[in-house]
């Protein structure tokens, strides 16, 4: 079934903790979309600030286009999004798609408009696993503009790095441009031991690429705030030391995610249609066959010399094994 753009009812589902010094203005970005926004879906985790009760005023003022859910915890970006595309999964229909929001970015005011006609365009289907995302203006949390585009080429680059094997290794979309389908989101709802995972935004990525289709809008549609509370930052400079733990921990767990994601789209595939490749048959063999497999990927078709540099790193991963030693099934 093909959607045309009248009949979509489009849900955001947005996650904040202690968002307050932006949250107004990213809410605000989104309602001015007009009634293509059906249902704003905010999910709090535990903030101490003055989140809940922004919030609470804004519900008043908007009514039930605004759905509020306070959660006593805050696990993390990706363990909340998850949770919160659990609970929103159950109310989304056949005409439902769903946007991902962040606390503190701005979307344009074309981004709706442009997205709907975009969906269109590709004859995008709900019932099949999809991801439709797009470019940003990176900016400073003044909004001051930082870089015109995300997609630099150093270290990201589209259409080059949705490639299945790279995928594997780094995610270039951020998560708060996608636009997903429920039938990408019920996998991802149903996907085992999703604590594996760095983000929930490179486990879309990862499941669209083998299961439906991954496309991208290669024009700004929102604006990508970098602040010192960002969880990732797009431009944040680093020491030498804290660059080379950070990189050391990222390839450990680059390695246990790849190990995962191999091993459940090679059970789920019995009953869905996912594929795998040569590379992710390595992956399910272990720790230290996947972290030679990902090294030798990284080295050879790495595109900045960042990127053979984790090839390194992960060849001496296959080589001393995991940061803790330890190789069992928990972490294999």
């Amino acid at each position: 079934m093909i959607m045309h753009a009248s009949d979509i009812r489009f849900h955001v589902v947005l996650c904040s903790h202690n968002g307050a010094a932006f949250i107004e203005a990213q809410i605000a970005s989104i309602l001015r979309q007009g009634d293509g926004i059906a249902v704003l879906h905010i999910h709090d985790f535990a903030s101490g600030d003055k989140s809940r009760e922004l919030l609470d005023g804004l519900k008043a003022q908007v009514g039930s286009r605004i759905q509020l859910h306070y959660h006593p915890d805050a696990p993390g970006a990706a363990a909340s999004f998850i949770r919160a595309l659990q609970h929103t999964a159950p109310v989304l229909t056949e005409q439902s798609l769903v946007f991902l929001a962040d606390q503190d970015d701005i979307w344009l005011p074309e981004k709706l408009s442009t997205v709907k006609n975009e969906i269109e365009r590709r004859r995008l289907s709900p019932a099949e696993p999809f991801i439709l995302f797009h470019d940003v203006h990176v900016v400073d949390d003044t909004l001051q503009m930082i870089r015109p585009t995300y997609y630099t080429g150093n270290p990201f680059c589209v259409p080059r790095d949705i490639d299945r094997t790279r995928l594997l290794m780094a995610n270039p979309a951020i998560g708060h441009t996608m636009l997903m389908s429920p039938a990408l989101i019920n996998l991802m709802t149903v996907w085992p031991d999703t604590d594996r995972y760095m983000m929930h935004d490179w486990l879309a990525m990862l499941i669209a690429s083998r299961a439906g289709r991954i496309e991208q809008i290669p024009i700004a549609l929102s604006l990508y705030r970098q602040h010192e509370n960002n969880v990732l930052g797009a431009y944040r400079t680093r020491g030498g030391i804290a660059s080379v733990s950070r990189l050391l921990r990222f390839t450990d767990r680059m390695v246990v995610q790849a190990v995962g994601f191999a091993r459940a789209a090679h059970d789920l595939s019995i009953k869905r249609a996912i594929t795998s490749s040569g590379l992710e048959a390595w992956c399910r063999c272990g720790y230290r066959p996947a972290a030679l497999a990902l090294s030798m990927g990284a080295v050879m078709r790495g595109p900045t010399w960042q990127r053979k540099a984790i090839g390194l790193l992960l060849l001496a991963r296959a080589v001393i094994g995991p940061a803790n030693g330890k190789t069992g099934q928990g972490r294999s």
